[in-house]
């Protein structure tokens, strides 16, 4: 198999969004948002901020919803901080008389949540502004931060999603104190889990610290090279620069996504309908960039529209916020920079109407194209259409 390397894969990524709306029915689906906030290194520490928004949650009082981010290393490094629990009033009194009645319980086993909500009358619905620090490690640097999302109605958890928050942390600065002191502790220490809980203005902030135990065996011996011996060995070191000539290729990506709301939202939530599949549309063009070296994203330009439904204005307003608030996922869910993202929209897609009408030939296309071609948008175009019979 022959492989070719180039220096740079300009792809430029033209993703089409649209927005299908919902106006009428009861909306049954669970709605969160997950907003990440700054991620920093400080003395020894990584420290992760998280505003959540879970007021869409309805929780019977027999069953609780677990939130737990994880970070995840490309060499399948992992560390789950500790979740959000909302739990039903019934639920949370089971889970108490199980952890003190059954010390084998898995549940004790568990670390402190970060916060636990028993839903009832007085159930918030403020996001959670998720603060922590854990213990700050090399790979951390470049992991993933997800989020597992899990059920429990009686003797155990279901798994019902991991969603990514951010593909990777991108850490930029590092401080040489967190530097050094993993390059320490790396060949003879173990972690030990303390946690201590600190009240703070926007929540409990949990910090774990580590204790190190001291290793048994002999420490390996420095290896000492004389200047005679880097010259000798550096002959032996080569590199294939790429071909200048070749010039840079460039690379078009593109995909049509169809996205559904809840009632009055304008964010994105994946796991609402049939959004997974699409979300899985975005990940397999721009996943793949996150990992390779070779490949820059020179453009990505989102168009948003709306379904040909309901008041002109309206629409309009709904395909210019929910187009900007796409992008902004994204740009979380990628690190992709604001610049490089192009964000537009349009009030409504005939032009995408009038394509669907020539690909599947339903018996009123026709006299649907004849309407559309003789009345304009703002002349009675959605009422003829609606009185035709079969075309509504």
């Amino acid at each position: 198999m022959k492989h070719i390397l180039l220096s740079h894969n300009l792809i430029l990524i033209l993703l089409v969004v649209l927005f299908c709306f919902h106006f009428n029915g009861k909306v049954t689906a669970q709605g969160i948002r997950i907003v990440p906030g700054k991620l920093y290194v400080k003395k020894d520490s990584l420290h992760v901020n998280l505003t959540m928004y879970l007021d869409g949650i309805s929780v019977g009082s027999g069953t609780a919803f677990f939130f737990t981010p994880v970070m995840s290393g490309k060499k399948k490094q992992s560390l789950s901080l500790p979740a959000v629990i909302i739990s039903g009033k019934r639920r949370a009194r089971n889970d108490r008389r199980e952890a003190f009645l059954s010390p084998l319980s898995p549940d004790r086993n568990e670390p402190q949540p970060f916060r636990q909500i028993i839903a009832g009358r007085n159930y918030p619905n403020a996001p959670i502004n998720y603060q922590i620090a854990v213990p700050y490690a090399s790979w951390m640097q470049q992991a993933a931060l997800l989020l597992q999302q899990e059920y429990k109605e009686c003797c155990g958890k279901e798994l019902l999603a991991l969603d990514t928050l951010k593909r990777s942390l991108s850490i930029s600065s590092v401080p040489p104190a967190a530097r050094e002191n993993e390059f320490q502790a790396k060949p003879q220490s173990r972690p030990v889990q303390e946690e201590s809980i600190q009240n703070t203005s926007g929540g409990n902030t949990t910090v774990y610290t580590y204790k190190n135990i001291p290793a048994t065996g002999k420490t390996a011996a420095p290896v000492v090279l004389s200047i005679a011996d880097v010259d000798q060995y550096a002959v032996m070191v080569s590199f294939l620069p790429s071909e200048g000539g070749m010039g840079n290729k460039h690379r078009t990506e593109g995909a049509v996504l169809y996205f559904d709301y809840p009632l009055g939202k304008d964010d994105i939530y994946p796991d609402y309908k049939n959004n997974r599949e699409e979300i899985n549309k975005v990940e397999k063009i721009l996943g793949p960039l996150t990992d390779n070296r070779f490949s820059t994203l020179a453009r990505l330009r989102i168009r948003g529209y709306s379904s040909p439904d309901g008041p002109y204005g309206d629409n309009e307003r709904l395909a210019k916020a929910r187009s900007g608030l796409f992008a902004r996922y994204l740009r979380n869910a990628y690190n992709i920079p604001r610049s490089s993202i192009e964000v537009s929209s349009e009030a409504e897609d005939w032009e995408g109407f009038i394509d669907l009408l020539r690909e599947y030939r339903p018996p009123y296309t026709d006299a649907a194209l004849d309407i559309i071609r003789r009345y304009g948008i703002f002349n009675g175009r959605e009422k003829h259409l609606m009185d035709f019979g079969g075309c509504a």
